[in-house]
């Protein structure tokens, strides 16, 4: 059995086998992760020259707007405007929508095609680097964000050590992500039906990059890492269908879907004193020591 890839642990046990793919659970701390991650490298380069293309109507249209906003929301009851750095910025309308509201905004972005897009739409200079050549500057900034990536990394937790440095003390880390809970209980579900085209369309409705990220170990590695006053909550549906392949019913299916999950989420959510998030989706936010 693979050992745990944040914490070490071997009480790991395989938890699905989808499209052979085996995925693994952490019963240590929670993490649930591809037995097989790939090479780092070719990440980066399907990153740096593929993914605008993928997922072109999504970087172009203001799908997720929505997202946007509660995340600014969501920054503005916890500090006060300042400078802002965006991790994965794509097409940079989230920096936009901050700079307009008072943001000192900056970001990173693979995707040449998206920081060109950037440049022409917003006159956003983004930074096309890795992560792991960034030029981060000590308790440079207010704010961190990272919406929508942090599961697409190899080694995500590396991000955070590189974020508590760059904040400054009392900066917040925001970060969206898919919420692993909800989305493994999909793909097992799925595996349940030994008819693989019905496999694949069950799958098509949830989402695993390269780990499932579950509430609780989202907490567990933000204090990990020395961050205070973390909250895990329900977030907002994005607007529309980006994704090319769902058929007309199955769009139906996801539009009544992002219609009715965020409700019952919230209320759920409520219900349990603030302890159960069940939305497909999740923010998390933490304090830099001060």
């Amino acid at each position: 059995m693979r050992a745990c890839p944040y914490c070490g642990s071997q009480r790991t046990r395989k938890w699905y086998v989808y499209a052979g793919n085996a995925v693994s659970r952490c019963t240590d701390c929670d993490l649930i992760f591809r037995q097989d991650r790939g090479i780092e490298q070719q990440w980066v380069e399907y990153y740096r020259s593929h993914y605008f293309r993928d997922f072109k109507k999504e970087q172009e249209e203001l799908l997720r707007e929505g997202i946007y906003e509660e995340a600014l929301r969501n920054l503005e009851r916890c500090t006060t405007k300042g400078s802002l750095f965006d991790i994965g910025a794509g097409s940079g309308t989230f920096l936009a929508m901050a700079r307009q509201k008072g943001w000192t905004v900056s970001g990173q972005e693979l995707s040449s095609d998206s920081c060109r897009v950037a440049k022409e739409r917003h006159d956003l200079e983004l930074i096309q680097k890795e992560l792991k050549d960034l030029p981060w500057e000590p308790h440079a900034y207010d704010a961190i964000t990272v919406i929508n990536v942090l599961d697409h990394l190899l080694e995500p937790w590396f991000l955070l050590e590189q974020a508590r440095m760059a904040l400054k003390p009392g900066g917040i880390l925001y970060i969206r992500i898919p919420n692993g809970s909800l989305h493994q209980l999909g793909f097992r579900l799925a595996t349940m039906c030994f008819n693989s085209p019905v496999q694949e369309k069950i799958g098509r409705f949830f989402v695993l990059h390269l780990y499932h990220m579950t509430p609780r170990f989202m907490e567990r590695l933000l204090k990990d890492f020395g961050f205070e006053r973390v909250i895990v909550r329900p977030s907002v549906a994005s607007r529309g269908l980006p994704y090319p392949y769902f058929s007309r019913g199955q769009e139906v299916i996801v539009s009544w879907m992002k219609g009715i999950f965020p409700l019952l989420s919230r209320a759920a959510f409520q219900v349990s004193g603030e302890r159960f998030v069940l939305s497909p989706s999740m923010n998390v936010y933490g304090v830099k020591h001060r």
